[in-house]
């Protein structure tokens, strides 16, 4: 047995030399378990309603995963979070690095520093001596 969803299509066509084309889905069924022969009558027929020619609407046939995660988004404000929480992590990541530069800019300028203190006392010992 197979979970399966149909999504019926419709397909626009763009530059025909450069490949271009969209498809639209324009709707789409809820999970359904099918049997096996089922699942290849959906499949082959989906195939076939892809042709200019069928008088089926075009559909294609899309199986869920059986590794899927725990969590799946299946709403817009669902989504919306994932985006806001991905945006999140990006921010504390960017600030972090900004924060590690931050602090070896100054551990080089320090570095920097002491290392021209300590040509100056050697100028200083040459000049005296």
């Amino acid at each position: 047995m197979r979970y399966i969803a149909i999504i019926q299509t419709s397909e626009t066509s763009g530059c025909y030399e450069c490949g271009g084309s969209e498809v639209i889905a324009n709707s789409i069924t809820d999970w359904q378990e099918v049997s096996e022969d089922d699942f290849k009558l959906l499949l082959d027929a989906s195939y076939k309603s892809q042709s200019y020619r069928s008088k089926l609407p075009r559909f294609q046939v899309i199986e869920r995963p059986t590794d899927a995660p725990t969590f799946i988004a299946r709403t817009i404000d669902e989504y919306k979070r994932l985006v806001e929480i991905e945006t999140k992590k990006e921010e504390e990541l960017k600030k972090k690095r900004a924060e590690q530069y931050a602090k070896k800019k100054a551990e080089d300028a320090a570095k920097k520093v002491e290392r021209l203190k300590r040509q100056l006392e050697k100028l200083q010992a040459e000049t005296s001596a």
